[in-house]
C-alpha cells in the first residue's frame, strides 16, 4: 500500500510548503500529495484555498496574480517562528524538493474554470521532472478529465469523490481513469469490489484515525493518504514502492547523451594557439578574438614582416616641402588673415638640393604650434622676413 502525505504532512508543518513535503518524507511517505491552482500566467502553483488569506495572511484569489508575485508571500508565519519565510512553491520547485523514487499524486482545485493551456503547462511540468508516469492526476470534474486526456493521453488520471463514491466506478472507466479517490470515511467494502471489477486502483484520503487506518487496510485499497504518515507505518501498513506499484509503467533507461565531436577547423584553431613552449594559449574573447581578427592574424602570418618605420630624415625626404617664392608682406598679411590658407613651410633638405620628387600638400597642424609668434619665426627661419632685433650676427650675442 502507497503511504501519500497528505499536502506533505499537513499535521506537522504548514500544507503544501517546502517544510511540509520534509516532513512527509521524514515520516515514511512513500508518495508525497499536493493541491494544484494556476496563477494568472498559467504557472501551477502548489496552493489549495482559492483565498490567499487563511494561509498567506492576504487578501485576494491565486488565480488573480501571477507566479512572481504569489512567490512573494510567506505561508509558514501562522504556525509559529519555526516555519516563519516559507514561500509559497510552484510545482517545479516542490517537485526539485521530492526525490526520484517518489511518486506525487496531484489534486486540482477547482474554484475556476481550468483551461486547455493550464493542463498543458501541468503536463509540460511533469514531462520534464521525471516523466508522465510518475503522476497520478486528481479531478472531481469529469470535464476537466477529459480536457485533460485530450491535452495528453498518456496522464495517469483519476477522478476524485468527496462524498459516498456511489456508481462512480463507471464515470471514471468511461474517462479513461485508473483510480478513484475516495474519502477515507465514505469508503466501504463494496466499493472496493465494485472499482476492482472495472479495473480500477482506490485511494482513500483523510485517513488520520489510527482505528480508520486499519479499517481501510483491511480492504486491501492502493493507497492512504493522511495529515499523518507516521501513523499509517505504526498502524502496521506495509509500504509498497514505487517499482512494485507501477511495474508496467516503467520506461527503459534513456541512452546517454551524445557528445557532438569538435569540428576540424575548431581543433585546428586550438592547435594553431600554442605557444612555443607547448602550453596552450589563454583563448581570448570579446571583439578581439572574433572570426575576422584570427582570418586577420592567420593570413598574416604568411606575408613578407613590414619594413621597419622610416627615420624623420628619410620621411622628410620622400615628401619634399614646397617651394614657392612668397613676397615677405604678402606672405605675413596671408598669416594673419582668416581665410583657411594652409601655411608656408619650411624647405627640406631635399627641396634645397634642387630634388625632383613632386610636392605633397602636408596636414595642417592645429594647436599651441600654429599661432602668431611660430608663423613669425617659421617666415624669419625661412627668409621671408628680416631676424627679430637683437638676435643677429651682430647682436653681440654669443
Amino acid at each position: 500500500m502507497e503511504i501519500i502525505g497528505h499536502r506533505g504532512a499537513a499535521g506537522h508543518a504548514p500544507e503544501n510548503s517546502a517544510a511540509g513535503i520534509a516532513a512527509g518524507l521524514r515520516l515514511g511517505a512513500t508518495a508525497i500529495g499536493l493541491d494544484i491552482q494556476f496563477s494568472r500566467d498559467a504557472v501551477p502553483m502548489v496552493f489549495h484555498d482559492q483565498s490567499l488569506e487563511r494561509a498567506a495572511g492576504v487578501k485576494g484569489r491565486v488565480r488573480d496574480q501571477s507566479a512572481r508575485e504569489l512567490s512573494g508571500y510567506d505561508v509558514g508565519f501562522r504556525r509559529g517562528d519555526a516555519y516563519r519565510g516559507l514561500r509559497l512553491l510552484t510545482l517545479e520547485e516542490a517537485i526539485s524538493l521530492i526525490p526520484a523514487g517518489v511518486d506525487l499524486h496531484l489534486g486540482l482545485a477547482e474554484f475556476d474554470p481550468v483551461t486547455s493551456r493550464q493542463l498543458k503547462e501541468l503536463v509540460d511540468v511533469a514531462t520534464r521532472r521525471g516523466g508522465l508516469g510518475r503522476y497520478l492526476i486528481s479531478s472531481s470534474s469529469a470535464k476537466v478529465l477529459a480536457a485533460l486526456r485530450s491535452v495528453e493521453a498518456k496522464t495517469r488520471r483519476s477522478l476524485w469523490t468527496s462524498a459516498a463514491p456511489g456508481d462512480r466506478t463507471q464515470e471514471a472507466s468511461s474517462l479513461g481513469c485508473e483510480a478513484i479517490y475516495a474519502e477515507a470515511a465514505q469508503t466501504a467494502p463494496e466499493f472496493v469490489e465494485r472499482c476492482r471489477a472495472a479495473g480500477l486502483k482506490v485511494y482513500a484520503y483523510g485517513a488520520d484515525d489510527p482505528r480508520l487506518i486499519q479499517k481501510l487496510s483491511g480492504m486491501g485499497i492502493d493507497g492512504l493518504a493522511s495529515s499523518f504518515p507516521e501513523r499509517l507505518a505504526e498502524a502496521g501498513v506495509a509500504p509498497r514502492t514505487r517499482t512494485a506499484t507501477h511495474r508496467h509503467r516503467e520506461t527503459a533507461p534513456s541512452p546517454p547523451p551524445q557528445v557532438a565531436a569538435p569540428r576540424p577547423e575548431r581543433a585546428g584553431e586550438r592547435e594553431d594557439a600554442a605557444t612555443a613552449d607547448g602550453q596552450p594559449r589563454k583563448r581570448r574573447r570579446g571583439r578581439r578574438g572574433g572570426r575576422k581578427v584570427r582570418a586577420r592574424r592567420e593570413g598574416a602570418a604568411g606575408r613578407p614582416e613590414a619594413a621597419a618605420p622610416t627615420p624623420i630624415a628619410e620621411h622628410a625626404r620622400a615628401h619634399p616641402a614646397r617651394e614657392a617664392a612668397v613676397p615677405p608682406s604678402k606672405a605675413l598679411r596671408e598669416s594673419e588673415s582668416a581665410a583657411p590658407a594652409p601655411p608656408a613651410t619650411r624647405a627640406t633638405p631635399a627641396a634645397e638640393a634642387g630634388g625632383s620628387a613632386p610636392p605633397a600638400a602636408k596636414k595642417r597642424r592645429r594647436g599651441h604650434r600654429g599661432g602668431k609668434r611660430h608663423r613669425l619665426r617659421r617666415l624669419r627661419k625661412q627668409g621671408a622676413l628680416p631676424p627679430e632685433p637683437g638676435t643677429g650676427p651682430d647682436s653681440g650675442q654669443d
